[in-house]
């Protein structure tokens, strides 16, 4: 989960408020946990679901002090800029 602590807030706006991006972190890491257990290839276990949002949230708590960078910010939303704009049919 911790990709998805540098990631998530950096592409999508909506998860650079913390709650919104705790609750999407859980609800991803307690579907896979729940899908582990259904297709019978792992268990059900709290500490992966504690330890995967600590380590998301230590990610996020990292890209929300670099995004404070004016430097960095820019840098981010140019290169995302120019990413949509290349792939845009």
């Amino acid at each position: 989960m911790f990709h998805l602590g540098i990631f998530l807030p950096m592409m999508f706006k909506k998860y650079r408020k913390a709650i919104n991006f705790f609750i999407f972190i859980l609800i991803v890491d307690l579907s896979i946990e729940i899908l582990q257990v259904t297709i019978k290839l792992g268990t059900f276990d709290v500490d992966d679901l504690i330890l995967n949002c600590t380590g998301a949230m230590i990610a996020y708590g990292i890209i929300r002090l670099l995004l404070r960078i004016p430097f960095i910010n820019k840098l981010l939303e140019t290169t995302k800029r120019d990413y949509l704009k290349r792939n845009m049919i």
